[in-house]
């Protein structure tokens, strides 16, 4: 999923269908980064209720507020229940070292 600009609660009885091992959401949580961290943690507890094994997210050009946070506070206070990737891999070894990596991008500003 992608682009859900701050309407993640839209999907939910869509995801929460799906039988899948892999949630990824490809950037855009916020739009304009409106909401800041109180958005992306919120979008962080919103992935807490899906069964997936892995759940991946990685930042777009609309989540400015993530790389004025930085990479290291964003993966150990901010994405408890997901795998934030920015410019970093996930390996996965029960599919057979699957790589999922994240390249994150947002304007500054």
């Amino acid at each position: 999923i992608s682009d859900t600009h701050g309407r993640h609660h839209w999907l939910t009885p869509l995801i929460a269908t799906i039988d899948a091992d892999i949630l990824i959401h490809c950037g855009d949580i916020t739009f304009q980064g409106k909401g800041g961290l109180n958005a992306v943690r919120g979008f962080d507890a919103w992935m807490k209720q899906f069964r997936h094994q892995y759940k991946i997210v990685i930042g777009g050009n609309h989540d400015r507020c993530m790389p004025q946070t930085g990479n290291r506070l964003l993966k150990e206070s901010v994405f408890q229940n997901c795998c934030y990737l920015d410019n970093n891999l996930l390996v996965m070894p029960e599919y057979q070292n699957l790589c999922v990596f994240g390249c994150a991008w947002s304007p500054n500003g």
